[in-house]
């Protein structure tokens, strides 16, 4: 990871950072399937001869961390406000693949995974603002957009991903020099998103990994929503 920031007096900054990416991450997993009390009961009550194992195993995934490209340039027009603007791209598309290696399993049914999950690159843009009211407040806003990643193929039901477009606003207190206080709410357009071609939807009897992967609901119809987000931030300096 490296980057390099650029002062141009008075009034002016603009840098940009480069995470490399490409290494990979080992998550530790822990494997433990509780079956379905139902399901005990009857095996008890019709096959009490048959003792029903336990489900579990150790694991070790094998994540590809993505390489992050940000680039950005602040202003100062007036003494009390700066503005800046922030683009921001994430390499997704070489890291949709994630190894599940097993160990320690108790059943031949976990066994080792490869999970793939299709992305397209990541691009983010924001635009914010910050005005210094008063010596000690300050207040923020600002406005990003955000591309969805996931092919219209490759949509869940529970995985849907929608261009984003956010509007935030904040305030900071510094309430002494070594507390201060932040207050953020944002509000979040979802851009509509018709999916008319998936490669998921109800198969009969899927026999693979692989098919099963793909035996869901199908997910194709007209999605559309909005959220909103409220934060506070605590910030002790000793």
């Amino acid at each position: 990871m490296f980057g390099v920031l650029l002062s141009f007096p008075p009034w002016v900054r603009a840098g940009l950072g480069v995470h490399t990416g490409g290494g990979t991450i080992h998550v530790p997993i822990t494997i433990n399937v509780d079956l379905p009390p139902s399901l005990v009961s009857l095996m008890n009550k019709h096959l009490p001869s048959i003792a029903l194992p336990p489900l579990s195993a150790t694991a070790m995934a094998e994540v590809s961390s993505p390489m992050i490209i940000t680039a950005g340039v602040s202003a100062r027009p007036l003494p009390p406000l700066e503005v800046s603007l922030d683009l921001h791209w994430i390499d997704y598309s070489s890291t949709t693949e994630m190894l599940v290696h097993i160990s320690n399993t108790t059943t031949a049914l976990i066994s080792d995974q490869v999970l793939v999950k299709t992305k397209r690159d990541g691009y983010q843009v924001g635009l914010r603002g910050i005005y210094q009211l008063l010596p000690e407040l300050k207040l923020a806003l600002r406005l990003e957009y955000s591309a969805n990643t996931r092919p219209e193929a490759f949509v869940t039901p529970v995985s849907m991903d929608f261009h984003i477009i956010s509007l935030l606003a904040g305030v900071g207190w510094q309430a002494t020099s070594w507390l201060a206080l932040t207050l953020e709410y944002g509000h979040f357009f979802l851009v509509s998103r018709e999916i008319r071609t998936s490669n998921f939807g109800p198969r009969g009897l899927p026999k693979t990994p692989l098919e099963e992967g793909f035996d869901m609901p199908s997910p194709v119809g007209t999605y559309s929503g909005m959220a909103d987000s409220l934060a506070l931030g605590i910030l002790l300096d000793f």
